[in-house]
């Protein structure tokens, strides 16, 4: 509008028609801020984002946590996440470890497969095919996942990723658990016994899913039986070595020489298929970790004081052999004083090398001159053998039967064990066999095929074990803890069948241990 009204009427029309149309816009820049405040409110919102950087540091401290992965540092882990590639070609999960959660997995990279990798659920609201080869595929390192969220969508939390991370490094399956432990409810949780696969499943699901959900009530659909002592144990020996919110890094060491770099694979990348968390022992994966030893045995005697003044003039151009290049120059004047210490290399030959220098002078007669002192027995053999063929055939034929029975009846089971080696000797004669705990873990095929862990009255545990059934007509408990059973080498059950009277044919150990 314009700021002035006319001061008089023109005296003259347009003589001719505008040839463009009046623009609504100023044709200049105001020339200098306006004085005043707006009289009016804007009619549009301002932008959430800022149209320039910051000039200069905050003064406060983040109230947030990073969105940045740690610095990596450690050598083997680094070449892992950095070479680990994002597109893998297929991706399958092969076979069912815990009732559709915890899985074996297939990943194939650049033409080449690997198998039987460890794989955990992380998103409890997601599903996922087995058996179903997944062509169109991401996958990334936990780091990267920390980094940029955005890239798994379905981890409601993935700053929780580093607890995890720390848990499947530290935590393992059979681990015992100790209790009463107090639940994030401030529920008590007693019972607590050896850790099982369910167990770090239902943990993984109550750390990444949304906060009132699975923390709270124990999400389990997918998983077996879980005792809810050993869930809040991981829950608090986690949070309390990594505190939410802080980064943990996998770091390779003399203590940890084969370490468990986690990485996600998300299904066809379409962000609504069950995310997959694959435990990657990288050491397998053909990333090495390789660590000095702590310090030398021995010192060195004397430190040299100055680096060589040259190099050497020439190169050898010979070795020395092994024989002489001459012969001695004269012969020795006196005998040895003592017998050869070293024997000789080969006997020497029965027939003398030259004929005796006196012949006798007596020939030897045909008969002994004196008669034998006693009599041959008919029961006992001669102690020398004859020194000619005989003079006469025998008069019988020998037969092929037997001239005596057998006094012992033979058994059809060896009377001692087979000779082993010493290292297999030794196991075999230091196996404890009063087990203090025995527990069938995870199910690897349908109750048959599992996995267990056992636990001597010395304390050593050990977990992990690959385990068969061999009384098909029994039965045995999944997680129950067996604190009085029995344990035996094979051999130990060849030699005493009776150790073990559910194996009906206790000899075929032979056939299965090889």
């Amino acid at each position: 509008l314009p700021t002035l009204s006319p001061s008089k009427v023109p005296s003259n029309s347009p003589t001719t028609t505008p040839s463009v149309t009046p623009s609504t816009l100023p044709t200049l820049l105001p020339s200098k801020t306006p004085s005043l405040s707006p009289t009016k409110n804007p009619t549009a919102s301002p932008t959430s984002k800022p149209t320039l950087n910051p000039s200069f540091a905050p003064t406060t401290s983040p109230s947030s946590v990073p969105t940045t992965s740690p610095t990596i540092t450690n050598s083997c882990v680094h070449d892992f996440i950095s070479n680990l590639p994002s597109n893998p070609s297929n991706f399958i999960i092969s076979s069912i470890l815990l009732a559709y959660s915890y899985v074996t997995s297939s990943i194939t990279y650049n033409g080449v497969t690997y198998s039987g990798l460890y794989t955990w659920c992380v998103d409890y609201t997601q599903d996922i095919k087995i058996g179903y080869s997944y062509t169109s595929s991401s996958s990334y390192p936990y780091t990267t996942i920390l980094s940029n969220p955005s890239l798994a969508t379905g981890i409601i939390q993935p700053t929780r990723l580093n607890q995890i991370a720390w848990i499947v490094n530290n935590i393992p399956v059979g681990t015992l658990a100790t209790g009463p432990q107090i639940w994030t409810t401030g529920v008590s949780q007693s019972g607590c016994s050896y850790i099982t696969a369910s167990d770090l499943q239902v943990a993984f699901w109550a750390m990444t899913s949304a906060a009132g959900t699975c923390d709270t009530v124990f999400c389990s659909e997918t998983a077996s039986s879980y005792n809810p002592c050993n869930v809040a144990y991981i829950w608090n020996t986690a949070f309390a070595n990594i505190p939410d919110g802080s980064s943990y890094l996998v770091q390779a060491s003399p203590s940890l020489p084969n370490p468990i770099v986690p990485f996600l694979v998300i299904p066809e990348s379409t962000q609504t298929t069950q995310v997959m968390l694959v435990q990657a022992n990288i050491v397998s994966l053909g990333f090495n970790c390789i660590f000095p030893t702590s310090s030398p045995t021995i010192k060195p005697s004397n430190i040299p004081t100055a680096a060589p003044s040259k190099l050497p003039s020439s190169i050898p151009t010979y070795k020395p052999t092994s024989n002489p290049s001459v012969v001695p120059s004269f012969i020795p004047t006196s005998y040895p004083t003592k017998l050869p210490t070293v024997l000789p290399s080969y006997a020497p030959s029965s027939l003398p090398t030259r004929s005796p220098s006196k012949l006798p002078t007596i020939s030897p007669t045909t008969s002994p001159t004196k008669a034998p002192t006693k009599s041959p027995s008919s029961s006992s053999s001669p102690t020398i053998a004859p020194t000619k063929l005989p003079t006469a055939t025998p008069t019988k034929s020998p037969t092929s039967t037997p001239t005596k029975l057998p006094t012992v009846t033979p058994t059809r089971s060896p009377t001692s064990s087979p000779t082993t080696y010493s290292c297999v000797s030794d196991f075999i004669s230091n196996l404890p066999s009063s087990p203090t705990h025995f527990q069938i873990s995870t199910v690897k095929l349908t109750y048959s095929y599992v996995t267990s862990s056992i636990t001597f009255a010395s304390g050593e545990s050990y977990s992990n074990l690959l385990t068969w059934c061999i009384d098909y007509e029994q039965d045995i408990s999944i997680n129950y803890d067996y604190t009085s059973s029995s344990a035996y080498p094979y051999t130990a059950v060849l030699a005493d069948p009776s150790l073990a009277t559910g194996i009906s044919q206790p000899t075929r150990l032979n056939q299965i241990a090889w």
